[in-house]
């Protein structure tokens, strides 16, 4: 699978998960408008860091177009100021959780930081960190 065809999957499983249905799934790239002030919780995917090595065995069993992956995506959490701050991690967790068993996503790590009021969101935001391992290879022609 490519890099972007990853995020994107990943990005549509979130969209479709009925135990996340209460909040909103917008992609970092292409740029989603977010409404301001936020009003409901909502959650943006964008590309993080990704590292790329060779197969350990890409060069004896297939054609070596195989090659082993390390993706951080980072998921920015917004949660409107009546709710409060407290919401962010709740939503990141439940995000977590369900990810977590989630087909094709070999998760390595979630990482969150702290919830910050954000004047421009006009909401209390959460930034974190869901690291996957797998294995990506080359498009076909």
């Amino acid at each position: 699978m490519a890099i972007y065809e990853f995020i994107n999957q990943v990005l549509t499983q979130l969209k479709e998960s009925e135990e996340l249905k209460d909040i909103t799934f917008l992609s970092e790239f292409p740029s989603s408008k977010k409404p301001v002030p936020i009003k409901k919780i909502t959650a943006a995917l964008g590309g993080e860091e990704i590292s790329v090595s060779p197969g350990a065995m890409g060069d004896i069993y297939d054609s070596g177009n195989g090659r082993d992956a390390e993706i951080a995506l980072r998921l920015t959490v917004y949660a409107p100021y009546k709710s409060g701050g407290e919401e962010c991690l709740k939503a990141f967790c439940r995000i977590c959780e369900a990810a977590s068993f989630m087909e094709n996503l070999y998760i390595k790590s979630f990482k969150c930081g702290d919830v910050s009021a954000n004047r421009d969101a006009d909401a209390f935001v959460l930034k974190g960190t869901i690291s996957f391992s797998g294995e990506i290879v080359r498009e076909a022609d």
